[in-house]
């Protein structure tokens, strides 16, 4: 009898371990999932982003394609501050100002980034974060601009069910490098033209 309750005992472990294992794997093959989905979310914006080059806020024609990869929140964003600046270059008169905000506020560098690869995400409260390497290499254009690298971050929020790009947090160290978040310097646009799309 020993000998069999021992058997059974043994029986019930090998059970136990085996379903801890497939429950490990499942958790494991759902949280690679999660991840797949949030690097693929930035990979898509940043191939629109890199694609547009425009300089400063984008444009009603390149903001519709940034729609689909990015938050309600920041299209949004972009459309007022799109509006406050023209209402800013509006105002002056017989001058044309300079933009509240200038070169690609996409990423940290004022002319861009040439090509980036997505290094991780992870959860981040209810939303996530990924590190993303960016460079700029001129390539064939005037060499007055020297090739660049620098790591920035990009905040995604879940939005109809799929990530999409809501903020980045730039990491560019060099003096002019663009400080703060993409957010924030949309706010700076829209808080220094008047009061527009408040």
């Amino acid at each position: 009898n020993s000998v069999f309750v021992e058997g059974a005992c043994m029986k019930q472990l090998l059970l136990l371990a085996v379903a801890l294992a497939l429950a490990a794997a499942t958790f494991s093959a759902i949280a690679a999932s999660k991840t797949a989905a949030m690097i693929r979310a930035a990979v898509h914006f940043y191939n629109v982003a890199i694609s547009i080059k425009q300089t400063g806020v984008p444009d009603a024609q390149a903001r519709a394609r940034l729609t689909p990869v990015i938050s309600p929140g920041l299209d949004q964003a972009l459309a007022r501050s799109g509006q406050a600046e023209a209402a800013y270059a509006a105002s002056a008169k017989g001058v044309t100002p300079p933009p509240l905000l200038a070169g690609d506020i996409f990423t940290s560098f004022y002319d861009g980034a040439t090509s980036f690869t997505v290094e991780g995400c992870h959860t981040k409260g209810t939303g996530a974060e990924c590190t993303v390497a960016l460079s700029y290499d001129p390539k064939n254009d005037s060499h007055t601009v020297k090739p660049r690298r620098w790591t920035d971050r990009v905040e995604l929020v879940r939005s109809d069910g799929e990530w999409r790009v809501d903020d980045i947090d730039y990491g560019g160290g060099w003096p002019d490098a663009n400080k703060g978040t993409l957010r924030a310097n949309l706010a700076f646009a829209i808080g220094n033209a008047g009061g527009v799309g408040r």
